[in-house]
């Protein structure tokens, strides 16, 4: 190549190299940070940049234009990913159980029974991507497990607050406590009930703990939870790209994408009750014990706030209250009629005679002193059963 053809391909192999250096700062970056998964790419990157600089120095015009294209897609898509990685930008990978998605979606990935659960073994997960330890399965002689099944309340952490305050206090030589936290953010009774065929059997629970309702009010997006299908091929593919989830976020933000709620429940009253007494005939076929907990509120009191409207959870706050009591008499009507045991927390925190101290400003989550006060309910509960 003579020096006025060289000349020429100088700005093609500056922008080639500009191009890849672009995407190679980012990646060292992550490599410094995260460690060894990130070698390959860096050496991959590194390679190309290389052979794509020498090869636009002989090449011929067909090779270059090629290797030139290259270097635009890697501007465009692969830059792009790794700076977002960068940054932590993630964005729920096409889980749409309700409303806006919350922060903590994004550590979910997406599961063909459950819709999501959290990554295993990661991000406060267990093997089996739910909060807390890996219970030992075989369930150990001398160790009295209970199981909770819930939402997000569930999630937040009475179970916890439990397993330290039984261990420390209640424990002997011949007995220690095991509490298995089997709950996530935006479940409802159907999830609770296959999370019971899953892994009901499996952990061996000598008791159980039901907390559900207020998903189950939700309305329901794209479908009710019965009638929902999980297409994971396309959601692993979103769940494995930052760039597509910022295009996904993008096209959300324009109104374009958002979806709209049916007029209907995530899960009917009808379905809610047939769930409920799934899951106690699934454990008292095992001899299990079932105390159903009624969800407790501020909203009667304090009322509800606007932002559960505004994010359409409901159609109205009256809506929403009734619905809320109308759930929980079926916890009540189930408890009794299939003789199971019921802490009726609703109840209970009515009879406070200040309320907001126990709840979290949407009056639905619980403040530390809301979620210990949970914790002290089962714990008396059980320690009388077990005193029998």
């Amino acid at each position: 190549m003579n020096r006025i053809e060289n000349r020429k391909f100088s700005a093609p192999r500056g922008f080639y190299i500009l191009s890849f250096a672009a995407a190679l700062v980012p990646a060292l970056i992550l490599l410094f940070r995260f460690g060894r998964t990130w070698i390959p790419v860096v050496i991959v990157l590194g390679a190309v940049a290389v052979v794509g600089w020498l090869m636009l120095r002989r090449c011929g015009r067909g090779t270059a234009s090629l290797l030139l294209s290259l270097a635009l897609l890697n501007l465009l898509v692969v830059v792009p990913e790794l700076v977002l990685r960068l940054t932590g930008f993630r964005y729920a990978a096409g889980i749409q159980f309700g409303h806006e998605q919350h922060a903590h979606f994004d550590l979910y990935v997406p599961d063909v029974d459950l819709f999501w659960r959290l990554p295993a073994g990661r991000s406060g997960g267990n093997q089996w991507g739910f909060p807390g330890h890996d219970p030992a399965v075989p369930k150990p002689p001398n160790l009295y497990r209970i199981m909770f099944l819930g939402d997000s309340c569930t999630m937040q952490g009475y179970p916890y607050k439990l397993h330290v305050s039984l261990n420390e206090n209640h424990a002997t030589p011949d007995r220690s406590f095991d509490c298995v936290n089997m709950a996530l953010a935006g479940y409802t009774s159907f999830q609770g009930r296959r999370v019971t065929d899953l892994y009901g059997e499996k952990l061996q629970p000598d008791l159980v703990t039901v907390y559900f309702g207020w998903n189950d009010h939700w309305a329901a997006y794209g479908a009710a939870d019965r009638d929902k299908k999980i297409d994971l091929a396309t959601r692993r593919i979103l769940g494995g790209s930052r760039f597509l989830q910022f295009l996904m976020k993008a096209l959300a933000d324009t109104g374009l994408s958002r979806p709209q709620p049916l007029d209907v429940f995530r899960v009917s009253i009808a379905d809610y009750e047939a769930n409920l007494r799934y899951i106690q005939a699934f454990f008292a076929e095992r001899d299990v014990p079932v105390i159903f907990l009624t969800a407790p509120t501020s909203h009667y009191r304090l009322g509800v706030p606007a932002r559960t409207i505004e994010e359409k959870l409901g159609q109205a706050a009256a809506g929403i209250q009734e619905a809320h009591r109308a759930y929980n008499d079926v916890v009540r009507r189930v408890a009794e009629q299939t003789q199971s045991e019921l802490i009726d927390l609703e109840q209970h925190f009515e009879a406070e005679a200040a309320i907001e101290p126990f709840f979290t400003a949407d009056g639905i989550h619980l403040t530390d002193r809301g979620l210990a006060r949970i914790a002290a309910q089962i714990e008396r509960h059980l320690m009388r059963r077990l005193e029998r």
